[in-house]
């Protein structure tokens, strides 16, 4: 057996299969499992009598409703039958794929326990799994896990990214005002609280209180609460009648009105959940600002410098600046080591903001530059499992992630676990908690069992106990690690490598008669490709020749899914979001006219603000290396080429008349 073939058979019985290959090892362990639970039942007092007598059993009533129970089973494994077969090397379409085998055991064992990780009372097991599994995050992330050491990263999992981003910024809205409310009641009850620079926080103004940095008015506010347990709920008290949560945004900024309602930055790709998350908070969709990206759809840091200086020179106050590590539509990451250069050299000019990654997508990419005992891999050493990953650009931003103040992840998506599950890792556990009034083991250090009734400190209140086992088995299974998760995800890279080189021979099968590119060079396993009939210069026509191609790559559910050969998405890269140089630059490779790719649309039969083009999640680790030497890459090509010929063969010769 060569190497390759060592390291994929590592990897087969983490999988149910595309064949369901692993089908005797599902029912092996869910049979021991289920046993177990039985046993675990039947050992609950086993001196009562059973509730439901054996004679029960043969009764109409019971037989009735067995049956209806059957029934409404059937039906539904008929209905699934309909379903987007995620695990198939065939989809190769949205962030989903077979999910890791340990993984959904564990969950679906863990549901018969049904426990709920609000608190201990009713997750006396799974919610030490929670937090195991959070610190195993920071870990994979960089952050500080020595309790003994100042900042300590804390985290928990969520039900999905879009939570774990709102209680990120939940969390930093309220640390922002937490220097101004202990100013206020300093200067009420004559306390004195002294930053480690030798000033007071009542010589400060409301602009210079609201820029102080997360640790430092963190750890003021840890200190003063530590100092006198009779008086910490007074002291809450005190602190609220000066916090928006307790006064409403609008009552707080009619009082100190001298600071204006603050921004957040996001990149011009980020996901929808931050909209969702400033209208929740009551910051508003207008405040949310979007930064230009480059070419390569990353946050540009230039824009980011000179939007932060019209900020400090306007004295706006900035609430938080938003990377992404993995976008959603063309799995780009943001340069998170820039964003942390910018926000230093504003902390010199006196505006200051946390930084928070969403790296719901792209966070699993991590564990590939982690060594098992912690420390970071040289890109040298991690490009020799590579062709190109890792750019010096991605290496130095997963490398950057131990400077940011949170980060979401997503295990449900690169982690291959069930849905639904998210997480958020902060790298200051204070930044988690300093919305709980009732948690007294925060200031003694007895967080070993006091942070586990989680409900206290998080947006959410019950929640699944069982997800959270399926993260900690998967973590015991594979590390988050180089040697451990970082082989599978790696796998997902190898795909994406081996795309690109199948693009290019796609290009010079079709010299002649279309036009095929990647409009932006993937950064992770998410690479996009757009492809246009030669002679045609109307964006709005190629439009319509994506739109017929990806009818033929398309689940609808009208039809039988086994109709289908592949699974595809798609995406749309928008004219606002691209320089004139890269758009000038994109519509000489497509072909199409540099007038009728445009921001503002005179003539729709024409002109479009945006480009269709297929999108490719390349999550399965059977693509390329299997068994049966299939390469479904390789079938993928094979098909797209036929489909794109047939759909040429019917296309009619647009060129003179859709050009602008």
């Amino acid at each position: 057996m060569n190497r390759k073939q060592q390291n994929w058979h590592e990897l087969a019985p983490l999988f149910l299969g595309a064949y369901a290959e692993n089908n005797d090892l599902l029912e092996k362990l869910l049979r021991e499992h289920i046993n177990e639970h039985v046993f675990w039942r039947r050992n609950f007092h086993p001196d009562d009598q059973p509730p439901i007598a054996t004679t029960t059993q043969y009764t109409e009533a019971y037989l009735q409703t067995e049956a209806r129970t059957r029934q409404a089973l059937h039906e539904l494994a008929a209905r699934l039958k309909r379903t987007v077969p995620f695990f198939h090397p065939r989809y190769v379409g949205h962030m989903a794929s077979d999910v890791l085998l340990p993984g959904l055991v564990a969950k679906i064992v863990t549901t018969l326990y049904n426990p709920n990780n609000v608190c201990t009372e009713s997750a006396s097991v799974t919610i030490d799994m929670e937090l195991e599994a959070g610190q195993n995050f920071a870990r994979m992330l960089g952050f500080n896990v020595d309790p003994d050491s100042y900042p300590v990263a804390w985290g928990h999992l969520t039900s999905g990214g879009t939570v774990a981003n709102i209680e990120a910024l939940w969390n930093i809205r309220h640390a922002r005002f937490l220097g101004l409310a202990m100013a206020k009641v300093g200067g009420q009850r004559d306390l004195v609280f002294t930053l480690p620079d030798g000033r007071s926080l009542t010589d400060l103004n409301d602009w210079e209180l609201f820029n102080l940095p997360l640790d430092q008015v963190l750890w003021l506010w840890h200190q003063w609460m530590s100092e006198d347990p009779e008086t910490r709920h007074d002291k809450t008290e005190w602190l609220a009648e000066h916090l928006p949560e307790h006064l409403g945004l609008a009552a707080f900024f009619q009082r100190y009105w001298t600071i204006k309602p603050p921004m957040i930055l996001v990149p011009a790709t980020a996901h929808y959940s931050w909209r969702k998350a400033a209208k929740i908070l009551g910051l508003g969709a207008k405040q949310l600002v979007e930064v230009p990206v480059d070419r390569h759809m990353r946050m540009d840091a230039g824009a980011l410098s000179r939007i932060c200086q019209q900020a400090c020179a306007m004295q706006t106050p900035i609430l938080a600046v938003v990377g992404v590590l993995g976008t959603t539509e063309f799995g780009t990451i943001d340069p998170i080591d820039q964003i942390v250069e910018v926000q230093q050299s504003c902390q010199t000019q006196g505006l200051y903001f946390p930084i928070h990654v969403d790296a719901a997508w792209g966070g699993y990419l991590a564990s590939i530059i982690r060594s098992a005992d912690g420390g970071t891999k040289a890109r040298e050493h991690v490009r020799q499992a590579f062709k190109n990953f890792p750019s010096p650009e991605v290496y130095d931003a997963l490398v950057a992630l131990k400077h940011v103040d949170s980060v979401t992840l997503d295990p449900h998506k690169l982690g291959y676990l069930p849905y639904a599950v998210g997480g958020v890792i902060y790298r200051n556990r204070l930044l988690s908690l300093i919305q709980s009034q009732k948690a007294d083991y925060v200031f003694s250090g007895d967080a070993a069992e006091g942070f586990a009734n989680l409900g206290q400190f998080i947006l959410e209140g019950s929640k699944s106990g069982a997800s959270a086992a399926a993260v900690w088995v998967s973590q015991k299974v594979m590390p988050l690690h180089a040697e451990g998760m970082g082989k599978l995800v790696a796998r997902s890279i190898h795909n994406v490598e081996y795309f690109i080189e199948r693009v290019d021979s796609l290009k010079k099968s079709l010299e002649q008669r279309a036009a095929v590119v990647v409009p932006v060079m993937p950064d992770s396993n998410l690479v996009t490709l757009a492809i246009n009939p030669t002679g045609n210069h109307s964006a709005a026509q190629m439009n319509q020749f994506m739109t017929a191609l990806l009818e033929r790559l398309a689940y609808t559910r009208n039809q039988p899914v086994q109709n289908l050969q592949f699974i595809g998405s798609s995406t749309r890269l928008y004219r606002k979001n691209l320089s004139n140089s890269e758009a000038t630059r994109l519509c000489m490779a497509l072909g199409v006219s540099r007038e009728t790719f445009v921001t503002e649309v005179k003539d729709k039969h024409v002109m479009s603000e945006s480009l269709l083009i297929l999108r490719h999640t390349l999550m399965s680790p059977w693509l390329i290396e299997n068994d049966v030497q299939v390469n479904y890459i390789d079938l993928y090509f094979d098909y797209l080429e036929q489909q794109i010929n047939a759909l040429l063969a019917e296309w009619p010769r647009c060129g003179n008349a859709a050009t602008a």
